[in-house]
């Protein structure tokens, strides 16, 4: 963590001391959905469809440099889901999602293969703001699901991506961008239970320990403003 609090700190300086010397830099909002899953020890789901939305700052050179440092800042939802599935009693319950809510902060290079395409590579720390999981099971519960009691609030992970970009006009554009975003860090993490009561089958059971890394395929629009600083 200190190296990524070390690499943030010095492309974030770099990006916030280009506006504080009047130098041009692109931003602008964006947003996008996409499929997240989660692995790790003690726990299986599938993969679950969520979204993200954000603000981003790029710098910008009249020198077209083969490169820029970026920053983004938003919310992205993280996690995995359950396929409806009947229980012993012949219970319908209906697919399942459990989202983690995380304000993510990303930094990263992002180099450019032509004038539109580019490909990028960063490094991120979240901190998970919400979860849905105490209305996740709606009606049904179960001891195997997780609960807010085992989130761990703060993870980090590595993002690569790659996209196209395409200036409207010369003080603005758009950029569709496909990018995967693994963790390093668990998200989830419980001790063994002993002696739970499972609701279907009213027995005594020892739910596992788990951890629970999250992995996240995203499809991302951005709307590009470039700031250009004239000098006379």
């Amino acid at each position: 963590m200190k190296v990524f609090s070390i690499v943030c700190s010095f492309i974030l300086i770099s990006l916030s001391s280009s506006q504080l010397r009047g130098q041009s830099f692109w931003f602008g909002p964006q947003g996008g959905v996409g499929i997240v899953t989660q692995q790790g020890s003690g726990f299986s789901n599938q993969a679950a469809f969520a979204g993200h939305v954000g603000f981003f700052m790029e710098t910008y050179s009249e020198e077209e440099l083969p490169g820029a440092l970026y920053a983004s800042l938003g919310l992205h939802q993280r996690g995995g889901g359950l396929r409806s599935f009947r229980t012993f009693d012949n219970l319908f319950v209906p697919s399942i999602s459990f989202i983690y809510n995380n304000v993510s902060l990303q930094v990263g290079i992002k180099k450019f293969a032509n004038t539109h395409f580019y490909y990028k590579v960063g490094i991120r720390g979240e901190y998970t703001a919400f979860t849905n999981l105490d209305e996740a099971s709606g009606s049904f519960s179960s001891p195997n699901f997780p609960i807010n009691e085992y989130v761990v609030p703060v993870t980090a992970g590595i993002s690569g991506g790659a996209g196209y970009q395409y200036n409207i006009a010369d003080l603005y554009g758009v950029a569709i961008e496909f990018s995967i975003h693994p963790d390093f860090f668990n998200q989830y993490r419980s001790p063994e239970i002993p002696n739970v009561i499972n609701p279907v089958t009213n027995t005594l059971i020892t739910v596992p320990a788990r951890q629970i890394r999250n992995t996240s395929i995203e499809l991302t629009l951005s709307m590009r403003f470039l700031r250009k600083v004239i000098y006379y």
